[in-house]
């Protein structure tokens, strides 16, 4: 984004020779040129802009804020302004939050005089997703394109806008529309990433879609990201270096209290240091005791979540990283052009994202034998990818489970099952309100309905909006057998509050065709069983993986009516549900699903089998 707007409409030679040097990448030296003027010439908006600029690009905060807020101040109407003042405090590091939110204010500001401003409507969008407000976001992006109508201009044609629009138009459910703007907009830019990014992302919770149309819309996108991105040199294995120490890098923004941090804590905490060094690189913003946990098991923890993607790139490679493991996958806060660039001899995906990242430059994905099975899963389709194919990284199986749970170290113990009280089972979800559809309402409406008198309790973490809240409460009402039988609760606060809500559960229901994977491991620990439905994506099978690991492969099902009479007959029977209550959390716990030592040593496996792959390679 260009962070200021032309405001006046020639300056002058001076100032036109800062905005050059600016260009040229030589901001102090405009900022020098410029200096002299400003007591001569007090009152000249386009020259306190442009050392606004100058500042701001040179690095130093104080000063470009100091020139943003007098050039506003010298034309207080000026929306223009508002954005560029706001651009400027929001890239001043470590700015707390009233800094965020005064800074969108004047974003708002900006956009209500000017719907069409892009830099402002796309800064804006940006915090909007992050407080989760995607209300909002689709208001100001329907408000844009009404302005541009009414006063017969194009329609945004901004690569930016178009990504953010058909976010929230997924998230709204309209996917034939979200789908059309990013079709279009691929085709004006075709070199774009981000919109090939925006057009696989969603996939996972639309239903009905093909394996092979997410791993195309997967490859396609990592194909425009890598013509993007220069790769660096690193040093290359040799046989004679098969039996060394590795340097293992670990590159996440989630490395703080987030599901991944309670996956990664384990081998973190059992990897043999003298034989794996733990470097991280925590683009994240946050640190708190959860990152700290993790920071006590590295041999150097770098916190980059304000360093441009040049410097994570240098900093991995002087680092000298063998091999390097992302941790976030194709989610917002990830650094693509890391990856791209391809900073170790071996990268690797695992944990933060059910799919493929479709970038070439990934080595390895770790997965296991039931989430990615070698052979089809009954009824799969001929013509199907296989598992393998469908990914452009090379699969490990980490069988049992590639994943190990760490429960909360203040969990509440496991309480009486509610129907003991009442009378009346009680079904629930507590996933992401974004896995929510139709057709998984309308399957949670069937089993309500197969059980008089049950209901059931939706709890979502992220439904924090009206928006969220409205389009979960229009699904349900769509459905006639929810009427009255369903409760949406309010997010809580902490974990601890989270998991005591399992109190008012008898049985979960999990979500299609996006599992669940830190819910349903919460559940069983909890003392709830999980009903789920095995499909053929990752995405979809991840459930299967979780309930054979914890020694309840009876709860899952392979068709829609099969889900119904399996939840059903649970509900049915008092002394199944009595004994899983009672069994289940230490049954969690004695599974493969919380044996670190054993995981961890499948993982250290994992990865001197990628090193002595690339040493061989080199032979």
């Amino acid at each position: 984004m260009a962070p200021y707007a032309s405001v006046l409409p020639i300056p002058d030679t001076k100032v036109q020779q800062a905005q050059s040097l600016i260009n040229a990448g030589r901001p102090a030296e405009a900022l020098a040129l410029l200096k002299p003027l400003a007591p001569r010439d007090p009152r000249n908006l386009q020259l306190a802009a442009t050392m606004g600029l100058a500042a701001l690009r040179a690095g130093l905060f104080d000063e470009a804020e100091y020139h943003a807020r007098r050039a506003l101040a010298l034309a207080p109407a000026e929306a223009a302004l508002k954005s560029n003042l706001a651009m400027t405090m929001l890239q001043r590091p470590g700015a707390p939050k009233a800094v965020h939110l005064d800074a969108m204010r004047l974003l708002r500001e900006t956009l209500a005089d000017i719907p069409h401003h892009m830099d402002a409507l796309c800064t804006l969008a940006i915090m909007l997703l992050d407080e989760n407000q995607p209300g909002e976001l689709l208001r100001l992006c329907e408000a844009a394109i009404a302005h541009c109508r009414k006063n017969n201009l194009p329609d945004p044609a901004d690569p930016q806008f178009a990504m953010f629009h058909s976010q929230v138009l997924c998230m709204a459910g309209r996917h034939k529309e979200a789908f059309a703007i990013l079709d279009s907009a691929i085709a004006r830019y075709p070199h774009y990433s981000g919109l090939r990014l925006a057009a696989a992302v969603p996939l996972h919770v639309m239903p009905g879609l093909s394996p092979a149309e997410i791993a195309r819309r997967h490859k396609e996108y990592g194909v425009a990201l890598c013509a993007q991105q220069q790769r660096v040199r690193t040093h290359a294995p040799t046989p004679a270096e098969n039996d060394r120490p590795l340097r293992i890098g670990v590159m996440s923004p989630d490395l703080r209290r987030h599901s991944v941090a309670f996956f990664t804590l384990p081998w973190f905490e059992h990897i043999d240091k003298s034989k794996f060094e733990l470097y991280v690189y925590a683009i994240g913003h946050t640190h708190d005791d959860m990152s700290d946990r993790l920071q006590k098991h590295a041999k150097a923890w770098h916190k980059l979540g304000l360093a441009p993607d040049p410097d994570i790139i240098r900093r991995i490679t002087s680092d000298k990283i063998d091999i390097l493991i992302e941790l976030a996958g194709l989610t917002s806060e990830q650094r693509f052009n890391v990856l791209a660039a391809k900073p170790a001899p071996i990268l690797a995906t695992y944990c933060g994202y059910p799919d493929t990242l479709g970038i070439p430059t990934i080595d390895y994905r770790i997965v296991d034998s039931h989430t990615d099975p070698h052979e089809f899963p009954p009824g799969t389709p001929p013509g199907t990818p296989t598992f393998d194919e469908r990914c452009v990284e090379k699969l490990i199986r980490l069988d049992p489970c590639f994943l190990c749970y760490t429960p909360p170290p203040n969990a509440p113990d496991v309480a009486p099952a509610p129907a003991e009280r009442s009378g009346q089972v009680t079904f629930a979800s507590f996933n992401s309100w974004r896995k929510l559809n139709p057709r998984i309402v309308a399957l949670w409406g069937r089993v309500v309905n197969a059980v008089p008198t049950s209901r059931l309790l939706i709890k979502c973490v992220d439904m924090r909006d009206d928006f969220s809240r409205g389009r979960v409460q229009a699904m349900l009402d769509a459905e006639p057998s929810l009427a009255g039988r369903y409760e949406l609760l309010e997010p809580k606060t902490t974990i601890e509050e989270h998991l005591a809500l399992y109190s008012r559960v008898d049985i979960a229901l999990d979500t299609l065709p996006y599992h669940g994977t830190t819910t349903t491991c919460e559940a069983m620990f909890m003392g709830v069983p999980v009903v789920t439905q095995e499909g053929d994506t990752h995405v979809s099978r991840v459930g299967v993986s979780l309930l054979r690991n914890a020694g309840v492969p009876e709860l899952l099902a392979r068709t829609d009516d099969d889900f119904v009479r399996l939840a059903a007959s649970l509900a049915a029977d008092t002394p199944k549900r009595a004994h899983l209550r009672a069994h289940l959390r230490t049954m969690i716990l004695t599974s493969p699903l919380c044996d670190a030592q054993t995981f961890t040593a499948r993982f250290s496996a994992a990865l001197r089998t990628m090193w002595t792959n690339a040493c061989a390679a080199n032979a």
